[in-house]
C-alpha cells in the first residue's frame, strides 16, 4: 500500500465511532500485561486512546477530502452524546473538557467557525481547569520542596495543567491570555531546577506511577521524580514554552526577562543532566525518593521513546529553542536526535506507536529537520517513515497493533497515544514536515499526543 494511502485506510477502519469505541469495556478486559494487571487500552472519549483522538484524524484528513469532515462531525456528535451519558451517571473523567476541546478544535481548524457554541462551552471549562490546577500547583510548591501531587491530575503532559496550556495556547480569545499568563508562571515556578555535581536535579515528584498509582501522602516514599515528557519535567517545560510563544504573538505583550531566563536555565539544566552514550545524549527515566528525601536515579533510558526517552526530553529543549529563538538549542537537538536514530538502541522500539514506538520518534525528527534544515536528520526521518509505513498490516483490525508495555500479545488499539490513529496522524504530519508544509506555529498544533 502506498504511504499516502495508509492514513486514509486507517480512517476508514475507524469511521464508525459507535462500533470502534462503543464496546470499549470488552476490549479493555482482553489484554493483560505480564504483571497480571489489566491494561486500559481504550477510554471511550479520551484523546490519547479514545474517540476524541480519532476525531482529530478525521478532521486532518478533511483538509483534502470533505467526506472526512462529515465523519469528524459524526464523531463530535457521538462524543457529545456519550459525554452527556457519562456525566449523568457521574462517571465523567477529569479530562473530559480537554478531550472535547481537542476534538472540536480540530474540526474548527479545518472548518472555520464550526461548532462555535460547544467550543465556547468547553473553552470556558478548560480555562477554569487551568486556573484551578495552576493554583493547586502554586500552593503545593509553597508547602513542600517537592510537591507530592498526582501526575494524572495536575501537571501531566497528557491529562493535566500542561495539556490545558497546550490547548489554550491555540486559542485566540483575549479572555484566554490572562489564564495563559497565570499558567506559564505556575509551570515555570514548578521547575526550579538545580544541579549538584551533575547527580541531582530538582523539580517535581509525581505519584507512584509507573511504580504504583497511589498518590496519598501516606505513601510518599513510593513517589518518584520523573524527567520525561509524558509525566515529568520535559512535559512541563514544553507546555511553558508553548504558552510563551502564544503570549509573544499577542500585540502589546511585554517581553518578560524572568520567564525568558527561567526557560533557558531549565533547558540548559536538562542538557547538563544528560549522559553521553553511543546512542547520543540520554537521560535517566526517573528517580526514586531515598530515605534522605533526595532522588536516586535509574540508569539512562536506552529506549528512544517519546514518553520517557530522549525524543520527549529533546522536544522540551526544542520547544524552548523555538520560544526563545535560540539557534544553539535547536542545533544541539538536531545533532542529538540524529545520533539517537543512528544508534543501536533504535532496535529497542517494539512497535509503531507514538508514545512507545517509532512513530513518535519519526514525527519529532521530521519536525526538527524542517525547522533546522538538518539534511542528515531529514534522511533519517524519511527512513523511519518508510519503516512505519511498511509495518502497516491489512490483517489487523486498525492496520497497526500495539506490543509494548509487556502485553502478552499484540493489541488492536484504535487511539492516538498507543494506537493506529496516532500512527496515521504521525504519518500525515511527517509528510507535511518533510515537504516544507509546516510552519513554526504547526510544531505544537501538530503534536498528536496533545
Amino acid at each position: 500500500m502506498k504511504l499516502e494511502d495508509i492514513p486514509l485506510r486507517v480512517a476508514d477502519l475507524l469511521s464508525s465511532p459507535g462500533d470502534v469505541f462503543g464496546n470499549h469495556a470488552s476490549i479493555r478486559a482482553t489484554y493483560v500485561a505480564t504483571t497480571g494487571v489489566i491494561v486500559p487500552l481504550i477510554d471511550e472519549l479520551s484523546y490519547h486512546d479514545g474517540a476524541s483522538g480519532a476525531c482529530v484524524l478525521m478532521a486532518e484528513l478533511g483538509r483534502d477530502d470533505p467526506r472526512f469532515i462529515v465523519t469528524a462531525k459524526q464523531y463530535c456528535a457521538y462524543i457529545f452524546g456519550a459525554a452527556a451519558k457519562a456525566t449523568a451517571r457521574g462517571e465523567a473523567s477529569a479530562t473530559l473538557s480537554m478531550d472535547m476541546m481537542t476534538a472540536i478544535g480540530a474540526v474548527r481548524k479545518t472548518v472555520s467557525g464550526a461548532l462555535d457554541g460547544p467550543y465556547q462551552k468547553v473553552l470556558s471549562l478548560v480555562r477554569q481547569k487551568a486556573v484551578a490546577e495552576a493554583e493547586l500547583l502554586r500552593t503545593a510548591r509553597l508547602a513542600k520542596p517537592f510537591p507530592a501531587l498526582s501526575s494524572f491530575s495536575v501537571y501531566d503532559h497528557i491529562t493535566g495543567l500542561s495539556r490545558s496550556v497546550l490547548l489554550l495556547a491555540r486559542d485566540t480569545d483575549p479572555a484566554t491570555m490572562p489564564v495563559l499568563e497565570q499558567s506559564i508562571d505556575a509551570l515555570i515556578d514548578a521547575i526550579p531546577t538545580y544541579l549538584g555535581k551533575n547527580t541531582q536535579m530538582g523539580g517535581i515528584w509525581v505519584a507512584g506511577y509507573p511504580i504504583r498509582g497511589d498518590d496519598s501522602d501516606a505513601n510518599a516514599d513510593l513517589f518518584h521524580f520523573n524527567v520525561g515528557a509524558a509525566h515529568g519535567l520535559a512535559g512541563i517545560l514544553t507546555a511553558a514554552a508553548a504558552a510563551y510563544i502564544a503570549l509573544r504573538s499577542i500585540k502589546g505583550f511585554d517581553y518578560n526577562k524572568s520567564r525568558h531566563d527561567a526557560l533557558k536555565r531549565a533547558s540548559e539544566a536538562l542538557i547538563l543532566f544528560s549522559q553521553s552514550t553511543d546512542d547520543g545524549s540520554l537521560w535517566p527515566a526517573f528517580a526514586l525518593r531515598t530515605s534522605a528525601g533526595g532522588p536516586e536515579w535509574t540508569d539512562v533510558e536506552r529506549k528512544p521513546s517519546w514518553c520517557y526517552g530522549a525524543p520527549g526530553i529533546c522536544s522540551a529543549i526544542f520547544a524552548v529553542g523555538l520560544a526563545l529563538r535560540e539557534d544553539d538549542l535547536l542545533g544541539w537537538v538536531a545533532e542529538n536526535v540524529s545520533a539517537v536514530i543512528a544508534g543501536p538502541s533504535l532496535q529497542r522500539l517494539e512497535d509503531q506507536s507514538v508514545c512507545h514506538g517509532q512513530a513518535g520518534l519519526m514525527l519529532f525528527a521530521a519536525r526538527v529537520s524542517a525547522v533546522t534544515s538538518h539534511k542528515h536528520l531529514r534522511l533519517l526521518s524519511a527512513t523511519l517513515q518508510s519503516r512505519v509505513a511498511a509495518a502497516y498490516d491489512e490483517n489487523c483490525a486498525f492496520g497497526y497493533t500495539y506490543t509494548s508495555s509487556g502485553l502478552i500479545r499484540p493489541a488492536n488499539v484504535p487511539g492516538v497515544l498507543t494506537g493506529a490513529a496516532g500512527v496515521a496522524l504521525a504519518l500525515i504530519y511527517t509528510e507535511r514536515a518533510l515537504n516544507g508544509k509546516m510552519s513554526e506555529a504547526d510544531v505544537f498544533s501538530q503534536a498528536p499526543w496533545v
